[in-house]
């Protein structure tokens, strides 16, 4: 039996060897959660409910470094945020337990440095870019995506 991760990486018949070019998120009704996800993800899946129907586009952005580490920063913004009131719940549910006091503290240290490394990554891919714009001679916070002659 197949684990959900390894059923989302399954690619069709028509993106196999293809490179996304867009991340779309999506809003489902079903559940109100927004995912990010890539043109390739024919029919889109909600990573929460598993919904594949009546999604509904949000945005679409060309995919670039910063469009992914800025969907990455807000996953694991909402985890951490997520795992800050599961530790809230655990209070009140498990004052006598410390075993699972540990854990979830264990969790939340875990979810914490995920963080700092997709923000660090982040800033590490924004400063990749600028210094590409400076040696191509161009602004790269004005025209990041122009060629070099619409640039100038």
């Amino acid at each position: 039996m197949a684990t959900q991760a390894s059923k989302s990486k399954k690619k069709s018949p028509r993106s196999a060897g293809r490179k996304p070019e867009y991340m779309i998120t999506y809003l489902c009704p079903h559940c109100g959660f927004d995912s990010g996800r890539t043109e390739l993800d024919v029919p889109p899946v909600c990573f929460y409910c598993d919904a594949k129907t009546g999604l509904v586009e949000i945005k679409r952005e060309k995919l670039s470094a910063e469009v992914m580490a800025n969907r990455m920063k807000l996953v694991t913004d909402r985890m951490m945020d997520n795992l800050r009131k599961a530790w809230g719940i655990s209070e009140k549910e498990w004052p006598q337990d410390p075993e699972q006091e540990m854990l979830l503290l264990e969790t939340m240290a875990k979810g914490k440095k995920f963080q700092d490394e997709i923000e660090e990554m982040g800033e590490k891919m924004k400063r990749r870019e600028k210094e590409k714009g400076k040696k191509e001679g161009r602004d790269p916070l004005l025209c990041r995506h122009l060629p070099r002659h619409q640039a100038l």
